[in-house]
């Protein structure tokens, strides 16, 4: 098995195929901690395994820490404000950081975190409310 720093441009490609555009460095520190946390097993896990646990791991991750816009990403999307009507192909992973109900006037919308809509013992702890 390569190391994690070889399958690294791999797992990129076949992110990229996915409308995934990350950074390398975070590719590369998901593989190293997949490394440590399966130990010899890691080794028996063949490159698409290995890609969709990097998938995985991806899908739980906030895109604004992950280097989504970093300077070594080949993102389509850099701009995003220069876009209008645009269309996009292919594939594209967005996240949505906020709602708004446009028939309400702004004023009358409250700005919470998800979180603070749960109660302190809410057996849905962790879910994302939209």
């Amino acid at each position: 098995m390569t190391t994690p720093s070889a399958l690294a441009p791999k797992v990129n490609s076949y992110l990229n195929t996915l409308g995934v555009y990350i950074s390398i460095d975070f590719i590369t520190q998901c593989l190293e901690f997949i490394e440590e946390e399966l130990g010899q097993e890691y080794k028996r896990k063949s490159e698409k395994q290995l890609q969709e646990m990097v998938f995985n791991v991806f899908l739980d991750e906030n895109l604004h820490e992950i280097g989504v816009n970093g300077t070594d990403v080949a993102h389509p999307f850099k701009n995003v404000l220069d876009m209008h009507d645009k269309r996009i192909k292919g594939p594209a992973v967005l996240q949505i950081d906020k709602i708004v109900d446009i028939s309400k006037p702004t004023e009358e919308q409250v700005d919470l975190d998800a979180t603070d809509l749960l109660d302190e013992e809410d057996e849905n702890e962790g879910v994302s409310l939209c």
